[in-house]
């Protein structure tokens, strides 16, 4: 189970709509199973009081995921009530380790469109970044690390992307696909390196 502390003011979500619609929203405030939110994306024609709809936010140990039922709308406002504690959506094979390595991303549905940001934290399972472009869950991504201390290319799909505080900037969670053997070792070469400091 994940403590309440995973959803506290000034964290991001992404909501889930029982009718496939999906929005970003802020914490405002929380009193036990009551929450406020700001909708950051123009809220969908289904987020009304009364819906039901899952948040999902990421944690160190995987995907938190709380199901909800939302209580009011006022503008950009929503009051949620929580359906009972927070389930672990996925659990991560592998523990990520911090990292601040610069990464170019590249974007399948855009052929030849790339964007920039920063490794947060690696594992050979997958990595969280932080990149200037939007992109959604289930995009095809492909990683290039930067000053990697070798040629490090890896594809993946994203399974989180939520805005990371500043306007252009997403933090976004990629699980890798099986990587060559080659480009597994160099990848637990730069871990091991990451690991030790």
């Amino acid at each position: 189970m994940e403590s309440p502390e995973t959803l506290t003011p000034g964290h991001r979500v992404s909501i889930a709509l029982d009718t496939g619609a999906m929005c970003v929203a802020e914490v405002l405030a929380r009193q036990g199973d009551e929450l406020s939110l700001n909708v950051l994306d123009e809220a969908p024609g289904a987020l009304v009081p009364g819906a039901t709809l899952t948040l999902m936010r990421p944690t160190q140990d995987g995907l938190a995921q709380w199901q909800a039922k939302v209580t009011r709308l006022v503008g950009s406002e929503a009051g949620l009530r929580l359906d009972g504690e927070a389930h672990l959506l996925q659990r991560r094979a592998h523990p990520r380790v911090p990292a601040s390595i610069p990464v170019r991303c590249r974007i399948a549905k855009h052929p030849g469109a790339t964007c920039t940001g920063r490794a947060v934290n690696l594992s050979p399972g997958g990595a969280r970044v932080a990149i200037d472009r939007r992109v959604e869950v289930g995009d095809r991504v492909g990683l290039d690390f930067d000053g990697a201390g070798a040629e490090l290319h890896l594809d993946g799909r994203v399974v989180m992307a939520i805005p990371d505080g500043q306007d252009s900037v997403w933090s976004v969670s990629v699980a890798f696909e099986a990587p060559r053997p080659q480009v597994a070792a160099t990848l637990a070469e730069l871990l091991a390196g990451l690991a030790t400091g």
